[in-house]
């Protein structure tokens, strides 16, 4: 049975962590700037209170995503 306080969470965050950044030095020494950190950011809207679950199509180049108090997807 799984512990859904939060305690098991907590219990293997450490060791995921260092699974999932095991080979952030190799990224570091790369001499090409990765597309996330050369992209640019515009502010395209404004007035959503708690938005999440972006999602990006790739057939139709959309940006999707929801603002939860509104009920509302974008």
């Amino acid at each position: 049975m799984v512990d859904c306080n939060g305690e098991y969470g907590g219990a293997i965050l450490p060791d995921s962590l260092r699974w999932l950044w095991r080979d952030w030095q190799g990224l570091l020494r790369s001499k090409e700037q990765p597309k996330a950190l050369a992209a640019t950011l515009e502010k395209v809207g404004r007035g959503y209170e708690f938005t999440d679950g972006a999602y990006s199509h790739p057939d139709q180049g959309g940006v999707y995503f929801s603002d939860f108090p509104s009920g509302s997807v974008f």
